[in-house]
């Protein structure tokens, strides 16, 4: 499974297309959103993907009402958790128990705890903007 993770869109609705035009070359199979919305039409473009997108919120999303008719408006492909941080299993292969389990936020400051705990293959965070891989043990820890 290809993922592609992308966070904090702040209204770039340019960006955004650009983004999700590569996303279909590359045939990512999911899009992982760490939050930032800013306001229903990023999130409306999201729902238009073509590839299924998982979104958190963040701390800068403007309306969630809208944006949760949206993700839950018929023929919608985003999902939207209801909090900051989230935990999700990726299919590694189709063997049984051989997935990856990875921790979600928006924020920095739970990134590494929770790549400290071993609970998680990867940590996927945001909010700061400035990209990061790092690893801690076996948990590789991403900022896009």
């Amino acid at each position: 499974m290809r993922i592609a993770i992308i966070s904090d869109i702040h209204e770039n609705f340019h960006n955004l297309v650009l983004f999700l035009h590569e996303a279909e070359k590359l045939e990512i199979d999911k899009i992982i959103f760490l939050g930032d919305f800013m306001n229903n039409g990023i999130a409306k473009l999201l729902a238009a993907s073509s590839i299924p997108v998982f979104a958190i919120r963040g701390n800068n999303d403007g309306d969630k009402a809208n944006l949760m008719r949206t993700a839950m408006s018929p023929g919608s492909n985003l999902e939207i958790g209801m909090d900051t941080f989230d935990t999700i299993d990726i299919e590694k292969t189709s063997v049984p128990h051989s997935g990856r389990k990875i921790f979600l936020t928006h924020y920095p400051m739970l990134a590494k705890p929770m790549a400290k705990s071993g609970d998680f293959d990867a940590v996927f965070y945001g909010h700061d903007h400035k990209a990061n891989l790092d690893k801690i043990g076996n948990c590789t820890i991403v900022n896009p």
